[in-house]
C-alpha cells in the first residue's frame, strides 16, 4: 500500500469535525469547530445551513494543512452525520429557510392529526411543518435535504442521502427504498426528497468550486457515508448478528445488529427504533435516552458553577466526581435514579440527609448502566443475545463508568482507542473498502480500529446490581407509558 488517505466530514448538532484518516485508522488531522444553534423558542432549534457547510469547509482545508499531506494522497471523502435534521431549498441549491433540527419539537395541526402514523418519522413531520406553517416555503421548495444530501451536493452536484437518513421520511425500512404508500400516508412527496444510495457507494466527485472551498483535490470520488451510530456500529464491529454497542455521549444509543427487521421503524411499546445499517442486508434495533452524560455535566455545572473550565493542571471537575464516587458502594447506598430528564420525569429515589454529591454522581453513572440493561432486556425479545459490548462515546472516557457498564450488565465491555472518534473512524472504514484499499469492512475493521480495554464484570458487583434492577425497571416503566412517544 502507499500514502492513502480518508477525509471526513464528521457533522454533529453543535460542533463539526473534519478528519484525516491513513490506511491503519491513524488521525493524521483533526479540527474541531463549534456550531451555533438557532433557538428564538425552546422548541424550536435550528442551524444556518449555509454556515454549517462554510465552517465544515474551511475547518476541512486547515485540516489538511495542518496534516501536512498533499491532497493528492487522499483517495476518498465521505461524511458521516446528525440524523433527521432537514433544510428545505430551490432548484440552485439555495436554502430557504434554516435547517430544522433532530432536536426540534414543533408541531403544527397535520402533525398531530397524523401523529400516531408518523412519530419520529422526523423527515415527513418537518414537510407537513411547512405545508402547515409556511406554504410560501414548501411550494418553492424544489428538495428537503438532509445534512447529507446537503453536504452531498456542495461536494459533487448531487443530491444523494444515504438509508440512514432516509429512514426518517417515507421509507420502508424492510426493502430499503422509497413508499409510494408511505408517501401517501405521511403526505410526503417523494419527488422533494434527495436520491437515495447504500453506504460505501461512490455518490460523485469533488466539484471545483469545493476545491477552492475546502481544500480537496477536484475529481476525488466522494463515498456515501451514513448516520452517526450506523457509523460507530461499522468501527465497533457489529457486522454480523448479536453483536451489540453502546454509545454514551449527552445521550446513551444501545444499538444491536440483526439480519431481518422485525417490525418497521418505531415499536411505540418498547421505544426502540429498526433501522438501516451502514452494513448490506443489515438492520439495527436501537434503544435511545436522550440524556444520560447531559445529566452528568448537568450536576458539574450544579456543583461547580466557577469551574467548568479549570485551568490546565488543575483537577477537572468530572475526575473529582468520579474520585468521590468511586468511593461510594455499588447501589449508591439505596439511591436510584431514573434519567428521564429530557421529558421533565426525572426521578432520585431513596434520597436522604445522608447522600452526598458522590451518591448523586454514582447513581448518574449507574443510570446509564440500567437503562442499558434495560434496552437489552427488551432486545432479547427479538433474538439478540450476546455476552460481550462494545462501548463508545465521551463517557466512556472514565474508567469508573466502563466498569459501572460491565458490572450491571454483567457483559464483557470491550472498548476502542479512539473513544471519542469512533463515528468518524468508522465512516473512514467504509470509504477505505468503497477506495479498494480493504476487500471487506471486515478486514477494514481489523486494520484500522485499535482496542484500549477490555473489562470483564465483576461477579459480586453484578450479584448486588442484580438485586436492585427490578426496582430501577418497575420505576421506569411506571413513567416511560406515561411518556409522549
Amino acid at each position: 500500500m502507499g500514502e492513502s488517505y480518508f477525509a471526513v466530514f464528521d457533522i454533529g448538532t453543535t460542533n463539526v469535525k473534519t478528519m484525516i484518516f491513513d490506511e491503519k485508522g491513524n488521525i493524521i488531522g483533526k479540527i474541531m469547530r463549534e456550531l451555533p444553534i438557532i433557538t428564538p423558542q425552546p422548541e424550536i432549534i435550528e442551524q444556518d445551513a449555509e454556515k454549517l457547510w462554510r465552517v465544515s469547509a474551511s475547518t476541512m482545508k486547515d485540516t489538511i494543512e495542518a496534516s501536512k499531506i498533499s491532497p493528492q494522497n487522499i483517495v476518498a471523502v465521505t461524511i458521516c452525520t446528525q440524523r433527521g435534521t432537514v433544510v428545505p431549498v430551490d432548484k440552485d441549491g439555495k436554502p430557504l429557510y434554516n435547517a430544522i433540527t433532530w432536536m426540534d419539537t414543533r408541531t403544527s395541526e397535520t402533525i398531530n392529526k397524523l401523529l400516531n402514523k408518523i412519530r419520529h418519522r422526523l423527515i415527513a413531520m418537518r414537510i407537513l411543518w411547512f405545508k402547515d406553517e409556511r406554504p410560501d416555503i414548501y411550494n418553492k421548495t424544489f428538495k428537503f435535504e438532509t445534512i447529507d444530501a446537503f453536504f452531498y451536493r456542495k461536494l459533487t452536484g448531487n443530491c444523494v442521502s444515504d438509508f440512514a437518513n432516509a429512514v426518517y421520511g417515507p421509507f420502508d425500512v424492510k426493502n430499503l427504498k422509497y413508499s409510494d404508500e408511505l408517501s401517501e400516508e405521511f403526505r410526503a412527496p417523494i419527488d422533494k426528497l434527495p436520491e437515495i444510495k447504500p453506504a460505501g457507494e461512490i455518490v460523485g466527485e469533488i466539484i471545483l468550486e469545493a476545491e477552492n472551498l475546502t481544500g480537496l483535490k477536484s475529481g476525488t470520488p466522494v463515498v456515501c457515508g451514513s448516520g452517526d451510530q450506523q457509523c460507530s456500529s461499522v468501527a465497533l464491529g457489529l457486522l454480523e448478528t448479536n453483536k451489540v454497542k453502546i454509545t454514551t455521549g449527552t445521550g446513551t444509543f444501545v444499538d444491536a445488529c440483526i439480519s431481518k427487521p422485525p417490525f418497521e421503524f418505531y415499536q411505540p411499546l418498547m421505544k426502540l427504533f429498526c433501522l438501516p445499517h451502514a452494513l448490506k442486508n443489515f438492520w439495527l434495533i436501537e434503544g435511545v435516552l436522550p440524556t444520560t452524560g447531559a445529566i452528568y455535566r448537568w450536576l458539574r455545572d450544579l456543583l461547580f458553577k466557577d469551574k467548568a473550565n479549570l485551568k490546565v493542571g488543575e483537577v477537572e471537575p468530572y475526575k473529582i466526581l468520579d474520585a468521590e464516587a468511586e468511593q461510594v458502594p455499588p447501589g449508591s447506598d439505596g439511591l436510584i435514579l431514573i434519567p428521564l430528564f429530557s421529558y421533565s420525569m426525572g426521578i432520585f429515589r431513596g434520597l436522604s440527609l445522608k447522600h452526598g454529591r458522590g451518591h448523586l454522581a454514582r447513581s448518574i453513572l449507574e443510570s446509564n448502566g440500567f437503562i442499558s440493561r434495560f434496552f437489552l432486556k427488551l432486545m432479547e425479545t427479538f433474538g439478540v443475545k450476546t455476552e460481550e459490548l462494545s462501548a463508545d462515546g465521551g463517557g466512556m472516557k472514565s474508567k469508573l463508568w466502563r466498569r459501572i457498564l460491565a458490572d450491571i450488565t454483567g457483559k464483557k465491555v470491550v472498548v476502542p482507542v479512539n473513544i471519542e472518534d469512533i463515528t468518524a473512524l468508522g465512516v473512514a472504514v467504509i470509504a477505505s473498502t468503497a477506495a479498494k484499499i480493504y476487500g471487506s469492512l471486515k478486514d477494514a475493521v481489523e486494520s484500522m480500529v485499535q482496542i484500549h480495554e477490555t473489562l470483564e464484570p465483576n461477579p459480586q458487583n453484578l450479584k448486588t446490581y442484580s438485586g436492585i434492577y427490578p426496582e430501577f425497571e418497575k420505576l421506569l416503566l411506571s413513567v416511560v407509558t406515561k411518556l409522549p412517544i
